[in-house]
């Protein structure tokens, strides 16, 4: 792990080797993202060079962790808490549930609440979609998911294009 130490209390600690920006209650976020076998961990913060994070990195901001992605004979997005095979050698504490859907609605549809940066009316669509959510969908070019996170984030990801090893994504996110 490439994390920087830090001084906490006379100790040393890791770090992790990004900022780590939290989102800002009320701010909409819209940005561009790529998640891989060497990064499949999903936070939503501020900045758009934190939303993908190495698996390493798990155990120092475990409590962030939004959403995780899966790669293998299909790719996968999955709640946190769900994923305990894949993250149970490097976190030891019960992780966050995200509730996940497809979103069903057109590419269209996902640019127009995008260009919008309203996101009481993304929280609106989020809310609707993920009331019948689960916690892990099967991704494919053109799958549009809605998210809703514990800690009041909501978002919708447009699935751009997916391999083996990678998945990229236009997305939008709000904290309320």
């Amino acid at each position: 792990m490439e994390a920087q130490t830090t001084q906490a209390h006379g100790r040393r600690r890791p770090s992790p080797s990004e900022p780590v920006i939290p989102s800002v209650r009320g701010e909409f976020y819209n940005y561009s993202a790529e998640f891989s076998t060497g990064r499949p961990l999903c936070y939503l913060f501020k900045c758009k060079a934190n939303k993908s994070r190495p698996l390493e990195e798990a155990v120092l901001i475990d409590h962030e962790i939004d959403l995780v992605f899966s790669f293998g004979s299909e790719v996968h997005a999955c709640s946190p808490s769900v994923t305990v095979d894949l993250l149970d050698d490097v976190v030891n504490v019960g992780l966050s549930h995200t509730l996940i859907a497809r979103a069903g609605m057109t590419e269209d549809r996902f640019h127009y609440l995008r260009q919008q940066k309203n996101g009481d009316l993304l929280a609106q669509v989020c809310r609707a979609m993920t009331t019948r959510g689960g916690e892990v969908v099967t991704l494919s070019p053109g799958t549009i998911l809605a998210v809703r996170t514990e800690s009041g984030k909501y978002g919708l990801f447009l699935v751009k294009e997916v391999t083996p090893s990678a998945v990229k994504v236009d997305a939008c996110h709000i904290l309320l």
